[in-house]
């Protein structure tokens, strides 16, 4: 998730695509309206590849750089309407939330015993029974009304125009059956992915799920993700009876964003990335 690199905290020209900056903005002007909304977005833990490598750790970089843009941006229109006395317990999380996913399980099947295994990663995650989910598609559901799949990533390479070749396939549904109460199916896939994510169908959970934009969605969403973050990366090993994970990151009221985790789990990559001296055209 690259993009908007010339608004960053310290601008860059090398993924210059408009998609955070456009979700941020849009959730600015909710903010300044005094009106509800919510970007909830899902990435991997971490790009294909080795966590700890040049190019993956760069590249975890540009991510972070483009995460904290987007927060800072909400937390100055926080500022700005918390000053007039308006949504005065309201948090940069509350309007943009990042979330990745993975599992872990107790004891299943016979663990690695060699010599060799007991130095790899996959030694480590025999012990601690963690694995991320790699989140491979490219999905959009805006407003419960339109559905964007297709093979774009955010990040310069796919959306400059004159590198990748991408496809896209937009649904939406203009004439509704009653029995939806003018919700429609676009609806029933988003509310699917949320009871998928988090494993909660119970009719509480479903009417929150409803309105997505929410305050009390995005708490809910977020309590079940940051939850789940803490068994994951804790050292006792349980069972996760669903996926959602926070992205390991906190971010402050006044839009300060730091990792949980120095290091992803069962890694020596870093959460935050580190620059390296890699021509920006192979990380963007």
């Amino acid at each position: 998730f690259i993009g908007s690199s010339h608004h960053w905290l310290r601008p860059r020209s090398i993924a210059e695509n408009r998609v955070p900056i456009e979700i941020t903005m849009k959730c600015v002007q909710k903010i300044m309206d005094g009106k509800r909304f919510t970007a909830y977005i899902i990435v991997p833990m971490f790009p294909e590849g080795v966590p700890e490598s040049a190019a993956v750790q760069e590249i975890l970089a540009w991510e972070f750089h483009t995460i904290e843009m987007m927060y800072h941006r909400i937390s100055v229109a926080l500022t700005s309407v918390q000053s007039q006395g308006k949504l005065l317990d309201a948090l940069p999380t509350d309007y943009l939330s990042f979330y990745c996913l993975g599992t872990r399980v107790k004891e299943r099947g016979k663990p690695l015993s060699s010599a060799r295994a007991t130095e790899s990663r996959q030694r480590l995650v025999n012990v601690s029974k963690r694995n991320m989910v790699y989140v491979h598609s490219k999905l959009l559901v805006v407003d419960d009304e339109y559905l964007l799949m297709g093979s774009a990533n955010i990040n310069q390479r796919s959306l400059a125009g004159d590198r990748d070749t991408e496809i896209a396939v937009g649904s939406w549904q203009p004439n509704k059956p009653k029995k939806f109460a003018q919700r429609g199916e676009v609806y029933g896939f988003r509310m699917n992915l949320f009871v998928e994510h988090t494993a909660l169908r119970n009719k509480t959970a479903l009417a929150t799920f409803a309105k997505p934009e929410s305050l009390r969605c995005v708490r809910l969403f977020n309590s079940v993700a940051q939850r789940n973050w803490q068994l994951y990366a804790d050292s006792k090993v349980v069972d996760l009876d669903s996926h959602l994970l926070a992205y390991p990151i906190s971010v402050s009221p006044l839009g300060f964003v730091l990792p949980y985790t120095k290091y992803f789990p069962d890694t020596k990559g870093r959460v935050r990335g580190r620059d390296h001296a890699l021509p920006d055209y192979l990380t963007t």
